[in-house]
């Protein structure tokens, strides 16, 4: 602000000299407005998130924990992209999930069936205040439990356990034949569009059934797909005694867009491809007796809780469309399913927009 200075000067009527006590003072006066095109309007800083997070689960050929792993350890590839090393992993730790507990009743042993009730009460201790569970049990028809969240105590987990097998077991065409029954992957289908988590929270699916299907209007490739679109990871829990088909489930063996694959295994007759959906959604296929589903079910939200969580910068030439992981870990042998991700692509408009800072690429 500029000032004036300005001389005070006494009245004086004989036009005298001007008072020699007079004195000196500062006035204030408005400053005038700068021209329009001296005004500098306020700048507004635009962030794009450009980071992919990608749960991936990481154990030993055998199956066990291995000790802790780096980011420089870590390798991505992206449709067979050259390997993208993860900016900084973590564990997944507390992060809130939503949990559906799916439970094929008509393709499960009862005794089996009976000891959930323990099972259901280990996995308590194990969850946090945040987390969301929901049971469905399929028999002829497919009945789901509101949503329990927070959970208070193990008896309102076994509660709704109960309640929805009670109504699946009912109806569950073991005895009468279902009249209009629901096949498996129709089933499982709509409960991962049931789970698709709320912001903040990842959907898990445990399905309890040997993944035999002989009449869904979908085949395993859809649900595999839309499970990943929608970053949705199943697990399989069966009775210790069923058999499954055994083979390697590879990405490579079971490109994203592939509709149906029902003779990988060497045969077309009907079969299980429980192992294949679980592993290419970033799970698998855990195997229990009755006696022992508390310490299984209590294993699964371990394998929940220790899973990495990768980040990594996803490039402004990103494809559209599906994409293939592959994730390694320095390792040879170790058992790696990483999970399905939606990412955002680039805005052509704000790439193109010359105030747009580049994120570094890769």
């Amino acid at each position: 602000m500029t000032s004036f200075v300005l001389a005070a000067q006494s009245s004086n009527p004989l036009g005298s000299q001007p008072d020699q006590n007079a004195s000196a003072t500062k006035l204030s006066a408005p400053v005038p407005p700068p021209p329009p095109d001296a005004v500098s309007l306020p700048l507004t800083l635009h962030a794009y998130t450009n980071l992919i997070e990608l749960p991936v689960l990481v154990l030993s050929r055998a199956h066990k924990a291995l000790p802790p792993i780096g980011p420089e350890k870590f390798g991505v590839r992206l449709n067979g992209s050259p390997i993208i090393h993860p900016r900084y992993v973590r564990r997944e730790g507390a992060d809130p999930i939503t949990l559906g507990i799916f439970i094929d009743v008509a393709r499960n042993r009862s005794s089996f069936l009976h000891g959930l009730d323990e099972a259901i009460s280990a996995i308590y201790p194990l969850l946090q205040p945040q987390d969301r569970v929901v049971f469905y049990g399929m028999g002829c028809k497919l009945w789901r439990t509101r949503v329990v969240s927070p959970v208070p105590d193990p008896q309102a987990l076994t509660i709704a356990l109960r309640n929805v097998l009670d109504r699946a077991e009912s109806g569950s065409g073991l005895l009468t034949p279902c009249a209009q029954p629901v096949h498996l992957w129709d089933a499982l289908v709509v409960v991962s569009q049931e789970i698709t988590a709320p912001p903040g929270h990842r959907p898990v699916l445990l399905a309890l059934t040997d993944g035999y299907d002989s009449g869904s209007s979908v085949r395993w490739p859809d649900l595999r797909r839309y499970a990943n679109y929608h970053s949705v990871t199943l697990f399989g829990l069966v009775d210790q005694h069923t058999a499954l088909p055994g083979g390697s489930v590879h990405e490579s063996n079971f490109p994203l867009g592939l509709e149906g694959l029902d003779g990988f295994f060497g045969s077309t007759v009907i079969q299980s491809y429980l192992p294949v959906v679980t592993e290419l959604t970033g799970g698998m296929v855990l195997r229990s007796g009755a006696t022992q589903l508390p310490k299984t079910m209590a294993r699964f939200i371990d394998l929940l809780r220790d899973r990495y969580i990768l980040y990594f910068p996803r490039g402004a030439d990103f494809p559209m469309g599906p994409v293939a992981i592959e994730v390694s870990d320095g390792r040879a042998g170790s058992f790696i399913r990483p999970a399905g991700a939606s990412v955002p692509l680039s805005d052509p408009a704000v790439l193109s927009d010359p105030t747009t800072v580049p994120s570094g690429g890769r």
